[in-house]
């Protein structure tokens, strides 16, 4: 007698569920090889940060530039480290899996720290005598008149009258808070190039972050975090990329170039000095 679909299911279901994770999620592998792991996932953020590439794809980065980071953690490990048997070489592109979906999820806690620092930093609460009904239509005219020109990463004006670029303290607060501290923190694993001066990739990429979540409240006032965009690569590499841009023009100008370089040194000092105090053993 043929074995109907309505028996076959449950079967295949209770299958599916005892195979466990996949060589692409990091609860595959043992102990070890997940400490190991997490090492190496912070070396594949800051490497692609600091090479301006913080958007990698599977298809350009996956058997590249993320293999590299994966084989350098590694390498360094086997000095000291004892590995189980089995997992090296055999997963290299599982483990590069796991390295280029943490990418993802680094940026979107980047997003998220973005969304907690966007509304009181750019006064998006609407006040008090706002009709209720008239609040998210305010909140979206608030957000695009920040985006226009960009004008969200604006910080005033110097002592003669000149823009301070780059320089909004919003844009300092999810850099600093986000790059030297809490658990996706990268500063500490490049301390020569965080100590002294924070990279202008990470004024960047928070600057973009930043872009991603107004766009939000632009177009639905962005009640909750759910209502933001993806800070995806196909959205906001472009982004990215063009405040990079920005800040090396500035960089090369003759006046607003020695205040950038006097900028990113006092926020890098400042994170470094937050890095000190909230350290903690790995």
């Amino acid at each position: 007698m043929q074995e109907s679909a309505r028996t076959r299911a449950p079967r295949n279901s209770k299958k599916a569920k005892e195979a466990g994770p996949l060589p692409k999620n990091l609860g595959f592998y043992p102990s070890g090889w997940q400490d190991c792991l997490e090492d190496a996932k912070r070396e594949c953020r800051v490497s692609h940060l600091l090479s301006n590439n913080p958007f990698p794809s599977k298809s350009r980065d996956l058997k590249t530039s993320i293999t590299e980071a994966l084989t350098t953690t590694i390498s360094e490990w086997n000095e000291s480290a004892v590995f189980e048997p089995g997992y090296w070489p055999d997963h290299k592109t599982g483990m590069a899996c796991v390295l280029l979906g943490d990418m993802s999820t680094w940026r979107s806690e980047l997003k998220t720290v973005a969304f907690a620092v966007c509304p009181v930093a750019y006064n998006l609460i609407p006040p008090q005598e706002i009709p209720p009904r008239e609040k998210v239509q305010w909140v979206q005219n608030s957000a695009a008149q920040l985006l226009a020109d960009s004008f969200f990463l604006r910080g005033g004006f110097d002592q003669q009258g000149k823009t301070n670029n780059f320089a909004h303290p919003a844009l300092m607060e999810v850099a600093i808070r986000f790059f030297y501290t809490g658990s996706y923190r990268i500063a500490d694993k490049r301390p020569d190039q965080f100590r002294k001066a924070i990279p202008l990739a990470c004024i960047a990429l928070a600057g973009a972050a930043i872009n991603c979540v107004l766009d939000g409240f632009a177009k639905n006032g962005a009640v909750t975090l759910k209502t933001i965009p993806q800070f995806s690569g196909k959205e906001y590499r472009s982004t990215f990329l063009t405040m990079s841009k920005m800040l090396n023009e500035i960089l090369r100008h003759p006046y607003h170039g020695r205040k950038l370089r006097k900028q990113v040194g006092k926020w890098g000092e400042e994170g470094w000095y937050v890095v000190f105090l909230t350290r903690t053993p790995r």
